[in-house]
């Protein structure tokens, strides 16, 4: 038996000479400080994923030896003693380790096994490729037990024991009939009680569920397979299974899925849309592996840019993955392709629907469409989607947004405030003028997009403020009484900073309208309690109308007529969809009081 000092830690005395060449001296117990603080950041469950994929690799080994009919095995079990200890035991019967290579693979930091003659790391047949994953092992346990036997060797068995005080000894041994390669760790007592059978079961299952080689996990008497599923990308399942299953695997509510495969990127899954409204700019996460092993539940930056409403499950051969495994390689230069081929995957899925699912497409338009429409500012493949299924608002009803520009041939009139579109939306729908109503920042992108590609009409905005100035005159100079009654109305409405104007319509039912911009409509808004004034308003008064030429006529007097005045500013206030403020509302109660004391017009 021979004991050595792993040459990662530091000896108690470091030779000083001007003429030697010394290797570098790394400290192993500051290498697992790293390890778990900066690079292990899915904590010390990682050592399970780590002897996994070691057992992987050496199956995958041995059948690139020359057996590549070779059926490889794992097993994982777990023993819990009387005093509660846990020992851990992974065994594989994959291509094992000689005396020599135990010491250069197993006690050497960064070096790997798993090079491949003439061909590149991300075209390789195995999972690992950092050299760092048996010290993971040594975030749980305080000695790791080695036992390996080589395939198409004579050479004995190994038994390898590596301590965390940075030692090792090896061995020859004969108690390996088989190639393969066994592995105990006896967890300390503080890790043991956060892995039990069933937490390591459940982590085997996390990382390996797809992994290509059986996998069985063993308790007592009680066996278990890990890996008995195929990929979900993989399973002959139907639309609503796989939606159902999507929503299990990134827990909530998706609309639809498609397959996708991209070759450059070694890569094949599914994606999903969610059922959830998103942004542009917000954030999504996916699921990935990597040569069928889990990297993560929540990787990000996969989806193609601007189309945060998808959530992937895959898997790639090609992508690199970082020392941790816990996402890919942000500079992975397969990535840009993988996101093309992903968008390009969509857009199928999108014209399927198109033509087989119109009421599924539909949804999927109504919900996303602020993503959609940033899309199809880069790619016009999107707008045939949007003009056939993103339903407007018009003061005619809502109307598919390609409708909109088939009506009409000029010009499609639309305004971008609620408040503004609710003033004009009674007129308009009397007079058959389809006015849309276009408030947030996407569907005003959108709008402009679709006129830009319009060879017919054009979009053009408007405000409720011209659009009612089309049916109102103004040109007839006021008669006398009319300036007697507007002296009185700039009176009492002084304080709202409010003056009158006459006008003519041919609507009879017409009795006045407020005209103010949507600055001074916000100025309300954030006024309510106080007994300030906003900006200036007119108060328009249709002279045609018989209540109104009644009171020109002389029918009340002073006080009476500013009680009615004040009545018709409140009426407008409503109409224009506007809340009164609160000292409003007291000189209206006032003048209702009066109105209803005594009133010439009250058979009006």
């Amino acid at each position: 038996m021979t004991s050595h000092r792993c040459n990662n830690s530091l000896p108690d005395e470091v030779p000083s000479s001007s003429s030697s060449q010394e290797k570098f001296l790394v400290d192993l117990g500051g290498v697992l400080s790293v390890l778990s603080e900066s690079i292990y950041t899915a904590g010390p469950e990682v050592f399970v994923r780590e002897l996994m994929q070691n057992g992987q690799d050496a199956i995958t080994a041995r059948r690139l030896l020359s057996e590549l009919d070779f059926q490889g095995a794992m097993s994982i079990e777990a023993i819990t003693d009387a005093d509660g200890a846990v020992t851990v035991i992974v065994e594989d019967n994959g291509i094992g380790l000689t005396q020599e290579e135990s010491r250069r693979a197993l006690a050497t930091i960064a070096f790997s096994m798993k090079k491949t003659d003439g061909m590149s790391s991300d075209d390789s047949p195995f999972v690992g490729r950092f050299g760092i994953g048996i010290l993971s092992g040594f975030l749980v346990a305080d000695e790791i037990s080695i036992f390996s036997r080589r395939a198409g060797s004579n050479v004995p068995s190994v038994h390898w024991v590596g301590n965390i005080n940075g030692t090792f000894s090896t061995h020859s041994t004969q108690s390996m009939a088989e190639p393969g390669t066994r592995v105990f760790m006896r967890l300390r007592p503080e890790a043991a009680g956060g892995f039990g059978a069933d937490d390591i079961l459940d982590i085997a299952q996390k990382y390996g569920r797809y992994l290509p080689h059986p996998i069985t996990f063993r308790q007592g008497i009680h066996s278990t397979r890990v890996n008995d599923t195929k990929p979900l990308w993989e399973q002959p399942l139907g639309r609503e299974e796989l939606l159902e299953a999507g929503n299990e695997v990134f827990d909530e509510t998706m609309l639809s899925s498609f397959h996708f495969q991209s070759d450059e990127a070694g890569a094949s899954g599914l994606a999903f849309i969610k059922a959830e409204s998103c942004h542009a700019g917000a954030e999504s996460t996916h699921t990935v592996f990597i040569k069928n092993m889990l990297v993560s539940e929540r990787a990000l930056d996969i989806e193609p840019p601007g189309a945060p409403f998808l959530s992937i499950i895959m898997n790639s051969d090609r992508l690199r993955p970082n020392a941790g495994r816990d996402c890919v390689m942000a500079n992975d230069q397969r990535l840009p392709a993988l996101r093309r081929d992903i968008e390009s995957a969509l857009l199928n899925h999108l014209d399927e629907l198109h033509r087989k699912d119109p009421q599924r497409l539909a949804a999927v338009v109504h919900t996303q469409y602020r993503c959609l429409a940033q899309l199809a500012t880069k790619n016009r493949a999107y707008l045939r989607f949007l003009l056939d299924h993103l339903p407007m608002e018009t003061t005619l009803g809502r109307m598919p947004l390609g409708a909109l520009f088939r009506r009409h041939a000029s010009v499609v009139e639309y305004v971008t405030d609620g408040t503004d579109f609710q003033r004009l939306q009674a007129k308009a729908h009397t007079e058959g003028d389809c006015i849309v109503r276009v408030e947030t920042e996407s569907a005003h992108c959108l709008i402009d997009l679709v006129s830009q590609s319009s060879e017919g009409a054009k979009a053009k905005r408007i405000t409720s403020k011209e659009y009612l100035g089309r049916f109102t005159s103004k040109s007839m100079a006021p008669s006398h009484r009319e300036a007697a009654m507007l002296a009185e109305l700039n009176i009492e409405l002084a304080q709202e900073n409010c003056a009158g104007v006459f006008y003519e319509t041919d609507d009879p039912d017409e009795i006045v309208r407020l005209e103010m911009s949507t600055d001074e409509s916000l100025d309300r808004l954030l006024d309510l309690e106080t007994d300030g004034t906003a900006g200036a308003k007119k108060l328009l008064l249709n002279r045609l109308h018989p209540m109104i030429s009644q009171m020109i006529s002389g029918a009340a007097d002073a006080q009476q007529l500013r009680a009615w005045l004040r009545l018709i500013y409140h009426l407008a206030l409503l109409q224009a969809r506007e809340v009164p403020t609160v000292a409003e509302t007291r000189r209206f109660s006032r003048s209702i009081g009066n109105i209803f004391t005594s009133s010439p017009l009250a058979p009006l």
